[in-house]
């Protein structure tokens, strides 16, 4: 990181030049400001700290806007339990998406993936206002840094967000165009092929024998019938012996993989750690041996302490992360979790989202046909066994 970046980055702190996702200071969400006593005994400005309550709530928003839970659900929530937002007010849809071309807003900044960018704005001179604006320079103008301890949130969880971006032309909100009810373009016809939906109140059936009258199914079923019945088999599929054992060996699998990056990553704090001790180490002999009466020198011990403090924390961090032995318990755990989706489902907010979400990714097809015999109709429901495995990042 060099010196231009530092000056560059406590410029823009000081004039205040913010966007979606910053504080009123110009700061990104999620960080504070530190001053550092260099080597030179100068101040170095410009180093940044991750304020930990404030990235926990970058965390959720990460977590539940990839779990399906919607922006306004997510801030609704956030308002309810009186969180402020980085400007200290309500928070509001376009504080979590930011500004697609200035890459802000709390889903956008890169930032929470260890990488700083600067030179995204230039200051325009504007004749009739006499006033500085702001203009977004080319995105090749752009510099990037990385910035690994400033990191937030995994690649995997920005690559997840990035895709979903991309894939709606950068406007996440078409994406969340979310289904009315919790069956809605699931259940397809067996007769016809056509899509089962409302076609009456709480009433299905056949869309392509109510649109087009081409298909001979004229059964119905009330939503509650429906999915009573839909949800028991999705439970009967999740709670197959074979699909709980199954569960447990891959999420096995991820724990051993994870310790194994854990063990990679850990080394490096530990020679930092173990250096900074050695600092302490030095600065308190030379107190001891009468440079005490130099600020700097105690400046020094103060940082160095707080560095230390800080990469202690980090690694208690990495221990509470990674469990450091497989469960025993997993498979209970796994069917409590099964269990707690009918409970999620009979809320509000975004447990009900969450649920919901989470239900609707478990079903690959819903096959209605209709009795050989009597009324009603037959339902056949296929679950997603790659989604049913990935259970474990919410069971686990």
């Amino acid at each position: 990181m060099d010196a231009r970046f530092l000056k560059d980055l406590a410029d823009r702190i000081r004039r205040g030049q913010h966007g979606r996702g910053f504080n009123a200071g110009g700061l990104a969400y999620g960080y504070d400001v530190v001053k550092k006593i260099g080597d030179d005994g100068e101040i170095v400005r410009g180093i940044l700290a991750i304020n930990d309550q404030e990235a926990a709530i970058v965390r959720r928003i990460f977590d539940e806007t990839i779990a399906g839970v919607s922006t306004r659900a997510i801030v609704k929530a956030l308002n309810q339990e009186g969180v402020p937002s980085p400007s200290g007010k309500l928070w509001a849809t376009n504080v979590v998406h930011g500004d697609r071309i200035r890459a802000n807003g709390i889903l956008r900044n890169n930032i929470y993936r260890g990488v700083m960018v600067y030179g995204r704005t230039r200051r325009v001179y504007h004749p009739k206002t006499r006033r500085y604006i702001a203009r977004v320079n080319p995105v090749s103008e752009w510099r990037f840094a990385e910035v690994p301890h400033l990191r937030i949130v995994s690649d995997a969880q920005w690559k997840t967000i990035e895709e979903r971006y991309s894939a709606f032309d950068g406007d996440i909100r078409k994406l969340e165009k979310r289904p009315k009810r919790l069956l809605s373009k699931l259940g397809k016809c067996g007769g016809c092929g056509g899509t089962w939906t409302v076609i009456g109140p709480e009433k299905w059936g056949c869309s392509a024998r109510k649109a087009k009258g081409i298909c001979t199914n004229t059964r119905t079923i009330s939503t509650r019938l429906y999915e009573q019945r839909v949800l028991g088999q999705i439970k009967h599929i999740l709670l197959d012996p074979e699909a709980v054992a199954l569960f447990v060996d891959r999420y096995n699998i991820g724990i051993r993989k994870r310790q194994a990056e854990a063990g990679s990553n850990r080394a490096p704090l530990d020679r930092k750690a173990a250096d900074l001790k050695s600092r302490i180490t030095r600065l308190i002999d030379a107190i001891a041996d009468g440079a005490g009466e130099f600020q700097e020198v105690k400046d020094r011990l103060r940082m160095a302490r707080a560095d230390l403090a800080d990469v202690q924390h980090r690694l208690a961090a990495m221990n509470e992360a990674v469990p450091l032995e497989l469960s025993s318990d997993l498979a209970d755990r796994y069917r409590r979790y099964i269990a707690e989706l009918d409970a999620a489902l009979a809320t509000e907010g975004t447990a009900r989202e969450r649920a919901a979400s989470a239900i609707r990714e478990l079903i690959d097809t819903i096959t209605l046909t209709p009795n050989a015999e009597g009324r009603g109709v037959e339902i056949r429901v296929t679950g997603r066994m790659a989604n049913i495995i990935n259970l474990a990042k919410n069971s686990g």
